[in-house]
């Protein structure tokens, strides 16, 4: 009920806001003004100005927290997506759009497996856990990155299921300097095996 009485003060700030500098033109114009060859409508945007100013610092017209969200949510370097239930997407992050290669931005409020399907078997092996880790993949050759996947299951206020959060972050870097370290690990062992067979064989000839 709160929230309906704010909105309403919302609209009527809003709509005072619009109508003042105009009526005052009107009157004005039509010659019905108070005085006759005095325009009020500077002074009708004075008022334009208060009253947005009431209306955004008093009845909150701009939601300050809502904005923060977003900017938190989208400023986010790890891919986001907000699952309800039902495993429809209620919300993502531009992040887990660039890492899921979609083109456009998907619609909310489509099942996951329709927008992403490479992430619907993990889903299923998600269910019946509150936490569920792995690794992905996509592509192949040079163009292959990895990602750590989290599916995180999300409760309401009476600990009731809600939803699924899941959370990608890159380490194609991580996994490149892997392979990298693997294989001078590799060339190194190499070397020294073929350094002690040389050495057991001069000493076979001795």
């Amino acid at each position: 009920l709160g929230s309906v009485r704010l909105y309403s003060w919302q609209v009527r700030m809003a709509l005072l806001a619009i109508v003042v500098p105009w009526l005052l033109n009107v009157l004005y114009v039509s010659g019905q003004g108070p005085m006759e060859y005095l325009d009020l409508t500077p002074f009708g945007f004075v008022i334009t100005g208060l009253l947005l100013s009431i209306s955004l610092f008093r009845f909150q017209l701009v939601n300050v927290p809502h904005i923060a969200h977003e900017q938190i949510f989208e400023g986010q370097a790890d891919g986001l997506i907000v699952l309800d239930s039902r495993d429809y997407v209620v919300d993502l992050n531009f992040a887990a759009q660039r890492m899921l290669a979609a083109g456009t931005r998907p619609r909310i409020g489509q099942p996951l497996h329709r927008i992403f399907p490479q992430l619907a078997p993990w889903l299923e092996q998600a269910s019946g856990t509150s936490e569920f880790h792995t690794e992905i993949t996509r592509g192949e050759g040079t163009d292959e990155q990895f990602f750590d996947m989290h599916i995180s299951a999300l409760s309401g206020t009476h600990a009731e299921p809600i939803g699924r959060l899941i959370v990608l972050h890159e380490i194609t870097e991580h996994k490149q300097e892997q392979a990298r370290l693997e294989q001078v690990v590799s060339e190194r062992t190499e070397e020294l095996r073929q350094t002690v067979e040389r050495l057991l064989e001069e000493l076979a000839r001795r």
